[in-house]
C-alpha cells in the first residue's frame, strides 16, 4: 500500500486507537497540538512522516508484546501498570498503552494454547 494511502483520517484514528492512545497523547509523542490530530482524523492532509513516526511506535509496541508473551511463557503472568501514570521504562507512553501490549500479548499466547494471566505490577 503506498504511503498516500496510510494517511487517512480513519486509518491515523484506528492505528491511534489500537496502539491505546488518545489524541493527546497522540499529539504530545508527534510533536503536534491536540487539535492538529483532531483535524487530521477528520480529513485534512496528514504530513508524510506522520505515518512513520506511527511505525516506530506500533514498532516499538510489537517489541514490548514479545517481551511479554516470553514473560508469559516462563510465568504464566504478565505485568502491567494500573492507573493513568507513565511507562516507568518508557517515560513518554501510558500505562493503558502498557496494558493494550499485555492483553494482546494474553490473546497471542491463549491462540498457542498458553494460559496466562494479567496482574497490576506492585506500587
Amino acid at each position: 500500500m503506498a504511503d498516500t494511502d496510510r494517511r487517512s483520517g480513519a486509518e491515523l484514528r484506528a492505528r491511534r486507537e489500537l496502539l491505546g492512545l488518545n489524541a493527546q497523547e497522540t499529539a504530545a509523542l508527534l510533536g503536534v497540538d491536540e487539535r492538529v490530530i483532531r483535524r487530521w482524523e477528520q480529513g485534512k492532509p496528514i504530513p508524510e512522516g506522520v505515518v512513520a513516526e506511527l511505525a516506530q511506535l506500533e514498532q516499538v509496541q510489537d517489541d514490548v508484546i514479545r517481551e511479554l508473551e516470553d514473560a508469559g511463557k516462563d510465568s504464566g503472568v504478565i505485568t502491567t501498570y494500573k492507573g493513568d501514570g507513565v511507562v516507568p521504562d518508557r517515560p513518554k507512553l501510558p500505562a493503558r498503552w502498557h496494558r493494550v501490549a499485555a492483553a494482546t500479548a494474553v490473546r497471542n499466547l491463549a491462540a498457542d494454547g498458553v494460559d496466562t494471566r494479567i496482574i497490576y505490577a506492585e506500587g
